[in-house]
């Protein structure tokens, strides 16, 4: 497995599911929020993930959403903020990698929801079990600690 750096957003974050029926509107306030966000179209409605901040500007504009808040973002990956992998390093985390650290923390009683973006992935953890996650995911050959990000 090649080496994976950990790093921690400071911010909090939600899971939002909103309901279908504003799909127009939700791709307009999705359009302006700030990065890292998260977007799923599911069958029970679009799930945002996004931060606590972001959500709150633009959360008046659906009563209907179902928001659970009380999360963090660990950023796992090669990239540094200055930008893309560098093509003659080591290879992007692979899923079966992101499996594999996945497994192991679920085998420790923490559960984490992947999101994978193009530079790096993601595990949104609760923030009560961020700690123990860190703990975990820095134990895991191959996986070491970084510094807190911004995103």
């Amino acid at each position: 497995m090649a080496p994976i750096q950990v790093r921690t957003d400071p911010d909090g974050y939600v899971l939002v599911t909103i309901p279908l029926s504003l799909e127009a509107s939700a791709r307009v306030a999705i359009a302006g929020l700030y990065q890292p966000f998260f977007v799923e179209w599911a069958q029970g409605g679009i799930v945002l993930v996004t931060r606590v901040a972001e959500w709150q500007r633009v959360a008046a504009r659906f009563p209907g959403a179902i928001t659970q808040d009380g999360f963090r973002l660990i950023s796992l990956g090669l990239a540094s903020a200055a930008g893309p992998p560098d093509p003659d390093g080591p290879p992007p985390l692979a899923a079966a990698d992101l499996a594999a650290l996945v497994r192991h923390l679920e085998q420790r009683g923490i559960r984490g929801r992947t999101l994978r973006s193009f530079y790096r992935d993601h595990l949104l953890v609760a923030e009560e079990h961020l700690a123990a996650c860190l703990e975990v995911l820095t134990a895991f050959p191959g996986v070491s600690p970084g510094p807190s990000s911004g995103g």
